[in-house]
């Protein structure tokens, strides 16, 4: 099950969610041998690992370890957001950036920084119009929607629609899913309209950075 998991495309991780915690605290362990081959999980790993915690408190002392070796890593800063919702001491995670987040390919970043923009003006972006020559689109905004929700934000990759439809696409209730927004027996249009208002109203209200009003 964990190598069909590693080899499947970013968007469709969640499916393996629920198999795999059904394991309860026996998928602990393989899962950070996993993340010494795929640092590219970790993030799903670690958000997994939140929800384990939830549904099991007696895991909260070996998760909370596996967090911390997570939050050590170049993909840390979905660990390092758990570890603070669940209270925990973050001493042992010497090496993060100081903003958490993680340092990013310049394509990358000028993704994140294109929707970003998007949602700040109350538009939607139409996801071919993302495209790099490195075509890592998919990874950049499933990275982007951990990054959010790590911050503790609306789902900005929301506003990220399909130009056929102008909508989402398959994988956005999953993912949706994936970062605990989603609840339980909502529609893709209910989860989808909720959160475009939600990130919306964030955006509208940050300072565009570098201007007076972002200085601290």
């Amino acid at each position: 099950m964990l190598g069909a998991f590693a080899a499947c495309p970013p968007m469709e991780r969640i499916e393996f969610r629920e198999p795999v915690l059904g394991y309860g605290a026996a998928c602990i362990a393989p899962l950070l041998v996993l993340i010494d081959r795929r640092p590219d999980l970790s993030s799903s790993i670690a958000a997994w690992f939140e929800v384990l915690v939830g549904r099991d408190p007696g895991t909260r002392t070996e998760i909370v370890a596996a967090l911390r070796k997570i939050a050590r890593g170049p993909e840390g800063v979905i660990a390092r957001g758990a570890l603070a919702r669940l209270g925990a001491s973050e001493s042992s995670t010497a090496g993060g950036s100081a903003s958490g987040r993680k340092s990013r390919s310049a394509p990358e970043a000028a993704v994140h920084a294109r929707v970003r923009e998007a949602a700040r003006k109350g538009e939607l972006i139409v996801e071919s119009d993302l495209a790099t020559s490195r075509g890592h689109v998919g990874t950049y905004l499933h990275n982007l929607s951990l990054e959010e929700a790590a911050a503790g934000h609306p789902p900005i990759t929301s506003i990220v629609v399909s130009k056929e439809t102008m909508r989402p696409g398959e994988g956005y209730l999953p993912a949706m899913a994936e970062v605990n927004y989603a609840r339980r027996g909502e529609t893709l249009d209910e989860v989808w309209n909720r959160a475009v208002a939600e990130v919306y109203a964030f955006w509208a209200a940050q300072p565009v950075e570098g201007s007076p009003a972002s200085v601290k």
